[in-house]
């Protein structure tokens, strides 16, 4: 996901009109990823100071039955002063009882930000979490709140078959539900950044997530695929990616790539 400034566009008193092209030639893809604007487009409108996109994380301290102890950042722009004139803050909060997120009992919470100009209030900004550990160790495996869970996983790519590409939300969930009752508990996204929408049933159903970024790097696998956009995207699309999922109880797991033909050579390494 990416979004785009168009305060310096707009000629405020006169109509406005918004134009988006869409550029999908082919042999962008080895499988059918489908065509057009297939995720919601939003337009935002917010206060000159205001939390910056993804501009919030949460993470764990210190966690047991009786008390958790999270961290979280805020991030909030300020373009009273000048455009790009941003600063953060750093606090800790504390969940006493805290009902621990599971694949078996996916309990999520929401913080909730406000943000105050001179007494008044000009933003409210939610942040939905999971509390919960999660680690890769030597001796037992994966550990997901303490406990030796295996991961069984599905590879899925986003299209939901004959309903298409567009993203259907109640076709999705039927499709995880499907996954779920046949025995699986994670899922990876092949091969390329899930809907949000995806990640957001995938916290509330109790299924774990690798998310990958891409299909290649720099050597490609169709004429117009990733590897035309690696040297100038990879970095900024990466960082969306993790900025945006980080908070999501969910996603255990990032994926670089997919099958990458470098993984043979030193660059690979």
């Amino acid at each position: 996901s990416f979004r785009l400034d168009l305060t310096p566009y707009l000629k405020a008193g006169q109509r406005n009109v918004l134009a988006i092209r869409l550029d999908n030639p082919n042999d962008a893809s080895r499988w059918y990823p489908g065509g057009g604007i297939y995720r919601n487009v939003w337009l935002v409108k917010t206060s000159p100071v205001h939390i910056s996109q993804w501009g919030t994380d949460i993470r764990n301290n210190s966690v047991n039955a009786d008390k958790a102890v999270m961290e979280m950042g805020v991030r909030i722009e300020n373009h009273h002063i000048k455009k790009g004139s941003w600063g953060t803050a750093r606090f800790n909060f504390s969940v006493s009882k805290p009902k621990f997120w599971d694949v078996d009992s996916p309990h999520c919470y929401v913080a909730v930000n406000r943000v105050f100009v001179d007494g008044k209030e000009v933003e409210t900004y939610q942040t939905s979490f999971g509390i919960r550990t999660a680690e890769f160790t030597h001796d037992n495996g994966f550990m997901l709140n303490g406990r030796k869970v295996a991961i069984k996983g599905v590879c899925l790519h986003h299209d939901l078959g004959a309903l298409g590409a567009a993203f259907n939300e109640v076709a999705a969930e039927r499709q995880l539900r499907i996954m779920k009752e046949m025995g699986a508990n994670a899922v990876r996204t092949s091969h390329n950044p899930p809907a949000p929408e995806l990640v957001a049933l995938c916290d509330r159903l109790g299924l774990m997530m690798q998310l990958e970024l891409a299909d290649t790097w720099h050597k490609g696998k169709r004429k117009n695929d990733y590897s035309r956009l690696f040297d100038d995207w990879n970095e900024a699309d990466m960082r969306s990616v993790v900025r945006h999922y980080r908070n999501h109880p969910s996603v255990i797991m990032w994926s670089i790539g997919n099958e990458v033909m470098e993984q043979m050579t030193d660059m690979g390494v």
